[in-house]
């Protein structure tokens, strides 16, 4: 399943429940979901999403959710041993209990959930959202992914700063 264009975590949060859905019933036993974060929980506005979508998952699940989070930090850097340590992390702590959906925030948590897609989850459902749609691989997509993206146009961001700051020259990013 794909989506694009701006959309509300509600959007999610209904790909979640569908994914949910066509999972085994296991009434008593609780879901295991990671989030992901690009940048730690507290950076806005992934953070802010997060929240809206640890409230919505715990209120329509039908089962006790068990919630963890962690930050891809290591996505953000060139350097291939600490997200190999990283991945190794996450292997050795699901090993036993695999992961029942992944959830990544931002562009360096979907790049780093689909470049170890198959080392770590290969058959866990996978939503990556809140990354905008230019830095998706739809190609490496399996049928167990759903993308959540957005789509930023900043050429009206621009034309915005320039109304509102009529002498501005330069803008670093």
């Amino acid at each position: 399943m794909r989506s694009s264009g701006a959309r509300a975590p509600c959007v999610l949060l209904a790909a979640v429940l569908f994914m949910f859905a066509t999972m085994e019933a296991a009434t008593a036993e609780s879901k295991r979901v990671i989030l992901l974060h690009s940048f730690g929980r507290e950076f806005k506005p992934w953070g802010e999403y997060a929240a809206t979508i640890r409230e919505e998952l715990n209120r329509q699940s039908p089962w006790p959710l068990d919630i963890t989070e962690h930050s891809v930090v290591t996505a953000r850097s060139s350097d291939e041993e600490p997200e190999a340590a990283f991945v190794e992390y996450l292997r050795t702590l699901f090993v036993k209990q695999p992961p029942d959906l992944i959830v990544s925030l931002g562009a360096p948590a979907a790049a780093f959930a689909q470049r170890h897609r198959q080392q770590l989850f290969a058959n866990t459902p996978m939503v990556l959202t809140a990354v905008e749609v230019r830095r998706v691989r739809y190609s490496d997509l399996t049928a167990d992914d759903t993308v959540v993206s957005v789509r930023t146009d900043h050429l009206p961001v621009m034309q915005n700063i320039l109304r509102v700051l009529p002498d501005t020259n330069t803008l670093q990013w």
